[in-house]
């Protein structure tokens, strides 16, 4: 039985697709979905601090605080 060899290939990082090069994804509407989830992934962190942050300013400011 022969063996198949592979050529150097990535995945597409939305549909998993296997493409040749050096780019990421496979076609433009993954470069889009992509970009999409790199947005809501900041939105979601930047949300994550502010919500820390408040929480912090408000114990350190009641009662409960130190101090």
């Amino acid at each position: 039985m022969a063996e198949a060899t592979l050529l150097q290939h990535r995945h597409c990082m939305v549909c998993g697709k296997a493409i040749l090069g050096e780019d990421f994804t496979c076609s433009s509407a993954c470069k889009e979905r992509l970009g999409q989830r790199k947005k809501r992934r900041q939105f979601l962190f930047l949300g994550w601090f502010t919500l820390v942050g408040v929480t912090l300013i408000l114990y350190v400011t009641t009662a409960g605080g130190p101090g």
